[in-house]
């Protein structure tokens, strides 16, 4: 949606307002209502500002909840810490690292915190169902709280140099709760108790100013695109519409499949006579050209059957005759069969006019969906 309203990539700002105007547009050129567009899934986020480079706090991201926040590249660039909830991915990654990857000018330090849904129960309490709801200003409002708790949620390894004030146990706890291997060892109550005492002791003796700035800025970040006004001389990016009259070209005919036709376009033609080298670059043709070539190979049909429109297997072979007539017949089949599959469940928009078929079978196919 983001990429959609921008015509380019994700990494700018994407309002509130911003965000029904792209539902607008996006109902309007597809032709559906977007209170009746069920979502299946929904991948949300917010690009936090920061001081520094968004690695030097993704490197201490440790734990979300009791699970691992998995380290990942992309790129060859950049952290990207994941977890997989049973209804939810939770992901943290350098934003700015991911644009300059994809060829967009550094826009300074960028820490994204992102939600993707799993199973829309997830937003169930946000009132999000539809693609409609991610316009609504409680919804949104919502999602924004859903990405505050799970910042939250994750267990950073205490900045170095440890504070002095810290006791002896104090010490080793912070020191070994740095790393993930430590927390892989601990049965799930022994895990909840220690990540209690380690939060406890995080909070009362360590200074993270990193973290702190990134909490307090992805709020405001959140409430400043739910409350920024819609700009008064704003030009909406122009609608692509879909075009309803769009036919696939026919695929070009091969050098044998074209002189083919050229002798089924002129029955009466001749060549001359004597056998020898004609126009077509070797081929021997008879005075008289063949009323009826294969639909499908263009090769001469010299049966008796006066309504052949394939090779004969006389002819060729009952191999090479099947082969002609299941490329004829397949063609139109396969689509209707995809065509029908498609119509029998509920859809947003009718996708007959955007059916890629040719033309000599589109009717055939079309007949599918309208019985």
């Amino acid at each position: 949606m983001h990429q959609y309203w921008s015509r380019g990539h994700n990494g700018g700002e994407f309002p509130a307002w911003a965000v029904g105007e792209a539902v607008r547009q996006l109902s309007q050129a597809l032709g559906f209502n977007p209170s009746q567009a069920l979502l299946q899934t929904v991948e949300f986020g917010v690009n936090v500002p920061l001081q520094a480079p968004a690695k030097e706090l993704l490197q201490r991201a440790v734990l979300h909840k009791t699970d691992a926040l998995d380290l990942k590249t992309y790129g060859g660039k950049g952290y990207f810490r994941e977890t997989t909830k049973q209804r939810y991915y939770f992901k943290l990654y350098d934003k700015a690292l991911q644009l300059q990857d994809l060829g967009f000018p550094d826009p300074g330090p960028l820490l994204r915190v992102e939600v993707k849904a799993r199973k829309m129960k997830y937003l169930e309490a946000a009132g999000v169902a539809t693609l409609a709801d991610l316009a609504k200003p409680a919804a949104l409002l919502e999602m924004g709280r859903l990405l505050t708790r799970n910042l939250e949620q994750v267990l950073f390894a205490a900045p170095l140099p440890l504070p002095a004030t810290l006791s002896t146990p104090e010490r080793r706890l912070l020191t070994v709760g740095s790393t993930l291997r430590y927390w892989e060892g601990l049965t799930p109550a022994s895990l909840r108790r220690t990540k209690s005492d380690y939060r406890a002791v995080y909070a009362h003796h360590v200074a993270d100013p990193a973290l702190q700035s990134a909490a307090q800025a992805l709020e405001t970040v959140w409430q400043q695109l739910l409350t920024q006004p819609e700009p008064g001389a704003h030009s909406a990016p122009a609608v692509p519409q879909i075009n309803p009259s769009f036919r696939v070209l026919p695929r070009p005919l091969s050098p044998q499949n074209e002189r083919a036709a050229a002798l089924v376009r002129q029955p009466g033609s001749r060549k001359e006579e004597g056998g020898g080298e004609g126009e077509d670059g070797g081929m021997r043709v008879s005075k008289q050209a063949p009323a009826r070539c294969c639909h499908t190979c263009g090769l001469p049909i010299n049966t008796g059957n006066a309504t052949a429109k394939f090779c004969s297997p006389k002819e060729r072979g009952s191999a090479a005759a099947k082969r002609c007539r299941n490329a004829d017949s397949n063609l139109r089949n396969n689509k209707r069969r995809a065509l029908l599959k498609v119509v029998s469940e509920p859809v947003l928009f009718d996708q007959r006019p955007f059916v890629r078929v040719p033309e000599h079978v589109r009717e055939f196919v079309l007949a599918a969906a309208a019985a």
